[in-house]
């Protein structure tokens, strides 16, 4: 039997910025309907930054939905037309203050299929270059500290459940694999 559901009806519920929320009507594998709530996103990318010494950059921001500060890989949601690449440059500009000469696509995932059509596109980026001038990183209403770790230290965090974004975990897992960089006592 096809596991494919086909859309009959789509009803937009809410149209902001960043996403939309519809609701729709969908015709399933045996021919009954059932409803699908769904969050459009138009796609967002992160950036595992590490740098010749072996430091990956991280940044602290406060996060409105999790009620709490959080330490995460630079990150953000693509503007219209924007491919993945150009988003993690401008991102690694915005957050960090600087450019990477080496660029490596890590995964490129769903991040809560369930609800949502968020794809996520990962990068590893290395060969950084800073500017002189990081006193004013993000962009207006963005208020972030960036924080350099040992990217063992940091796989050492992440295999003992010290980060709680997903897309950070997925990144350093994925950047010290990558890089051939064991954790210490968990890996």
């Amino acid at each position: 039997m096809e596991q494919r559901e086909h859309t009959l009806q789509s009803t937009t519920v809410f149209a902001g910025r960043l996403l939309t929320v519809v609701c729709d009507t969908v015709q399933l594998p045996d021919g009954s309907q059932s409803s699908r709530e769904m969050v459009r996103h138009r796609g967002a990318v992160g950036v595992a930054a590490v740098d010749k010494a072996g430091g990956i950059w991280l940044v602290r921001q406060f996060r409105y939905a999790a009620g709490r500060e959080l330490l995460e890989i630079p990150a953000g949601t693509r503007e219209a037309g924007e491919t993945p690449r150009a988003t993690a440059e401008r991102e690694l500009r915005e957050e960090l203050g600087c450019t990477a000469r080496c660029w490596t696509q890590l995964a490129q995932f769903y991040t809560s299929p369930g609800f949502s059509d968020e794809l996520l596109t990962l990068y590893l980026a290395e060969d950084l270059e800073f500017q002189t001038d990081t006193e004013s990183l993000g962009v207006e209403g963005e208020f972030l500290r960036r924080e350099r770790w040992p990217l063992d230290r940091a796989l050492e965090a992440a295999l003992q459940g010290e980060f709680q974004d997903a897309k950070t975990l997925v990144g350093i897992l994925l950047a010290a694999a990558r890089l051939g960089v064991k954790g210490g006592r968990g890996a």
